[in-house]
């Protein structure tokens, strides 16, 4: 089971991952590292011996799909198995409207002037834009995209967030399944743009 990547040219909505097949090598040989496996993408092949070329990177042509596979001892003896292979659908969250406080917005505690593009947001109040009525998803924000993708606990930015790149930064929102623990948490990214607006002028 894989979630849908975004490898070797397919994006990630069209029911195809990139997946290697040899991880499951010790399941179907038991540890026995005398027998030799091969996987086959269909029955033909199988039967014709035409093993798929790199098994560490295939990517599936249907949705589920069932892979052909030999397993040889020394003797060239053969047993016949199977595998499938399932792509889980991703998050479809939408990509938020930009966030815009103005500027010293919530009494930034470093803020002393108000006018220097620093101010505090609530990244929350993005969370219903972004999830657009998907159920069962949970929503963090992160500085970088590098800390999105990773996800590590305890990364997350906390609301009240008081932006670091004055006037305008990006920030990235991470949208995750809530599934049961052990299965695969399939997540998307978009981004969310924190905008500070300028005060006006003082009149005197």
């Amino acid at each position: 089971v894989e979630c849908d990547d975004m490898e070797n040219g397919s994006s990630g909505d069209d029911q195809v991952s990139t997946f290697d097949l040899t991880m499951n090598d010790d399941t179907i040989t038991q540890g026995n590292g005398s027998w030799s496996v091969f996987y086959y993408e269909s029955l033909d092949d199988q039967n014709n011996n035409i093993p798929i070329v790199d098994p560490t990177a295939y990517q599936n042509i249907v949705n589920p799909q069932d892979i052909y596979v030999s397993v040889f001892t020394e003797a060239e003896c053969e047993s016949r198995t199977n595998v499938t292979l399932r792509v889980l659908p991703n998050p479809s969250p939408t990509e938020p409207t930009a966030l815009r406080v103005c500027d010293g917005s919530g009494g930034a505690p470093d803020d002393e002037d108000y006018r220097d593009g620093i101010s505090l947001f609530d990244l929350t109040l993005k969370d219903s834009e972004i999830r657009n009525g998907e159920p069962n998803v949970t929503i963090f924000y992160y500085e970088t995209l590098e800390a999105a993708e990773a996800g590590v606990a305890g990364t997350e930015l906390v609301s009240p967030y008081l932006n670091t790149v004055p006037n305008s930064q990006i920030v990235y929102a991470r949208v995750t399944k809530d599934v049961p623990p052990g299965e695969l948490p399939c997540y998307s990214i978009v981004e969310l743009e924190l905008v500070v607006d300028s005060l006006p002028e003082d009149p005197f």
